[in-house]
């Protein structure tokens, strides 16, 4: 009866899933985040009454019981962590519609960039507090995926300061799309930022 459980909430999840995303597809992008959102609100709604459902209907053996409430615990982060994300992703959305935020689309990317990096650490902070909960050792595992950062931040620095230069002229706006812009006898005109 839990497999039959887990197997309805994994197949109403995909469906939701697929449909959510067929929707979204034709909506305006805040209203395409906010659809997203409803996917891990579904799942954690889901996981609460299917954890319910066999706690009271099935009355689990002790290990079982154990496993599966484990199991409920990360399926609940899980959403969170990807609730997380789309709620970040959700508010760029609003702030770039919004009547007072500027036509341009240097001003959207920059939004959308700060997204990302927030969306990235919302979700990353929601799966490190789970994972110490579910008795996952996160901050031994922090320590050690922190001293594989250095050594690939280190390898990386060429392309972080790609990124940090496409900040900065995305924050500074030094050029708009249809500027000249002439270096040494060489010139040319910005058809497009991005």
């Amino acid at each position: 009866l839990s497999l039959a459980v887990a197997a309805a909430v994994v197949t109403i999840i995909l469906h939701w899933r697929r449909f959510v995303r067929r929707r979204a597809a034709n909506l305006v992008p805040w209203r395409a985040r906010a659809l997203m959102l409803t996917v891990p609100l579904l799942l954690a709604v889901l996981v609460l009454a299917g954890h319910a459902f066999i706690a009271l209907e099935v009355i689990p053996a002790s290990t079982f019981a154990f496993a599966e409430t484990t199991l409920a615990v990360a399926l609940l982060y899980a959403a969170a962590a990807v609730g997380a994300w789309h709620i970040c992703w959700l508010l760029a959305e609003l702030v770039i519609a919004s009547p007072a935020f500027p036509d341009s689309t240097h001003d959207a990317h920059l939004v959308r960039i700060v997204a990302r990096v927030a969306s990235l650490f919302a979700a990353g902070f929601v799966v490190f507090h789970g994972a110490n909960d579910v008795g996952v050792p996160a901050v031994g595992l922090l320590a050690g995926v922190s001293i594989g950062g250095i050594a690939l931040a280190l390898a990386a620095q060429s392309t972080a300061a790609n990124l940090l230069g496409s900040i900065s002229i995305f924050a500074d706006h030094p050029f708009r799309v249809g500027d000249v812009i002439r270096f040494g006898v060489n010139s040319g005109t910005v058809e497009d930022i991005g």
